[in-house]
């Protein structure tokens, strides 16, 4: 065959790929774009620029890990490559990732130490070096506590036993420091948030909740369960610690509801099943910036699966792309895009109409805050779940709602207003109060009329403090779509 034939059937044969991905089975999503830069891919974790708002999707592979921007999910730009070879790893099946500040940090079972990438200026993205090499040879996956900037490295070791690593990146993120370890059950995966550690103890069958205020070396077990399948692969709390997700990646294994409202004793709530017995999950996300207790979901050969768990007693399915191994699903973007890697597929970049949309800058107040607009769940046509909330803001103040159908395309008196004033029905105005800790969650069920199928909302919140402009504190602007689940 000529080279120019080999060019042609080979373009030919892209073109029919990414038209068979972007026309997949799917509901209540929109497949943006697939990237697919080589043939083995594994997790995906994401970054955003929180100046220019420019949003980066990071995708790890066999031979290393690629940097697209985003920005306009429709056409992503690929901006870097990082060989695994240039660090003396080896080509490998699992590489893993988190960011923190705008540096990656980067593990692999193929080789060791953490890698770390510096996307700051996201049109150049750099190598900074590979750190801690000596600590462990080899590590399945790394988390974050997204408070205050501190790296748990896990499984480094094997069955028998496993060596955590507590690392500081917020103070030096080019100069990590190791703080404490810890010598454990193996931990396959694991969560982090307001000191409270949450384990995946796969050999064990358990997910493990851990107070680390005390110390990072000695956590203090609160509580255990086992999970469904007995083979716990990762978890993740919601934003407020009253329930966490756990996955059994093994066959027909489910997604799994805690109430961990009570700490010390986490208590069993639902599962959720594709339908498949022969269905593997992998990861379970909440997102905890937009959509609260709305999880993302990967499926080895269910694809991406959206599941609202509003009510925690009995998940709803909102949403799903079919892919053939799905291995990562990430859902933090403020754009409301998520991005989805399978193992052989690559790159997805997906809409759900689940998913809300963060726009606009807010206006800061006490403490510096913006204060935090989200939902508690998805706005799907008979949801009597649904709520509007507010976080992040002046403790015990009075606070105003506003929801309406449109962005704004003006700024009000420079008070940061983000949704149209003056459209016909008017704006609704709801008014109530936080609380001590600065937060206040508004009822907002959605009636069961398919009419409203389709209808775009906006929501902002204005809490009243004499730290913001013009004595307000303000959210961005949330816009969100009703829809039939």
């Amino acid at each position: 065959m000529s080279a120019k034939r080999s060019l042609l059937v080979l373009g030919l044969g892209s073109l029919l790929l990414c038209t068979s991905l972007l026309a997949q089975s799917k509901k209540n999503a929109t497949v943006l774009s697939v990237q697919r830069p080589e043939s083995r891919f594994s997790d995906v974790w994401g970054y955003v620029d929180k100046a220019t708002g420019r949003e980066a999707a990071i995708l790890g592979a066999s031979s290393g890990i690629y940097i697209y921007e985003t920005t306009n999910p429709s056409t992503p730009v690929r901006l870097a490559y990082f060989a695994a070879s240039a660090t003396g790893w080896r080509s490998c099946t699992w590489t893993d990732m988190k960011e923190w500040k705008g540096y990656v940090y980067a593990v692999t079972e193929c080789g060791a130490g953490l890698k770390i990438l510096d996307l700051r200026n996201l049109s150049a993205p750099r190598y900074v070096k590979l750190w801690g090499s000596s600590y462990w040879r080899s590590s399945h996956n790394v988390g974050i506590d997204r408070d205050n900037g501190i790296l748990c490295v896990h499984g480094t070791g094997s069955s028998s036993g496993d060596t955590l690593r507590f690392i500081d990146v917020n103070t030096d993120p080019e100069n990590p420091r190791l703080l404490a370890s810890w010598t454990t059950t193996y931990v396959h995966d694991m969560s982090w948030q307001d000191n409270l550690l949450h384990t995946a103890n796969i050999y064990a069958g358990q997910y493990r909740l851990y107070d680390t205020s005390q110390s990072m070396s000695s956590p203090r077990l609160l509580g255990s369960v086992r999970t469904p399948k007995t083979f716990t692969h990762s978890t993740w709390p919601s934003y407020d610690n009253k329930i966490c997700v756990t996955t059994d990646e093994v066959s027909g294994g489910p997604m799994g509801v805690y109430d961990i409202s009570a700490r010390g004793n986490p208590i069993y709530r639902s599962q959720f099943f594709t339908g498949s017995t022969r269905s593997l999950i992998h990861n379970a996300y909440l997102d905890n910036d937009k959509n609260c207790y709305l999880a993302h979901m990967s499926f080895y050969g269910e694809g991406y699966r959206c599941v609202d768990v509003s009510n925690p007693r009995s998940p709803v399915e909102v949403g799903y792309v079919d892919t053939n191994s799905l291995w990562g699903a990430y859902c933090f973007q403020p754009s409301g895009v998520s991005y989805g890697s399978d193992m052989s597929q690559g790159l997805y970049i997906i809409k759900f109409k689940a998913s809300a949309t963060h726009y606009g800058t807010g206006t800061r107040g006490t403490g510096g805050r913006v204060p935090r607009i989200h939902t508690i769940g998805s706005a799907y046509v008979g949801n009597p779940n649904f709520q509007l909330g507010v976080r992040d803001a002046r403790a015990s103040s009075p606070a105003v709602m506003l929801l309406g159908s449109g962005r704004a395309n003006i700024n009000v008196g420079n008070s940061g207003l983000w949704l149209h004033v003056s459209l016909v029905p008017s704006p609704l105005v709801v008014a109530s109060a936080t609380n001590g800790s600065g937060a206040t969650l508004v009822p907002f069920g959605i009636p069961n009329n398919a009419q409203l199928n389709g209808l775009m909302l906006n929501a902002q919140w204005f809490v009243f403090d004499p730290n913001g402009k013009l004595g307000l504190a303000s959210s961005r602007g949330l816009e969100f779509e009703v829809f039939n689940k």
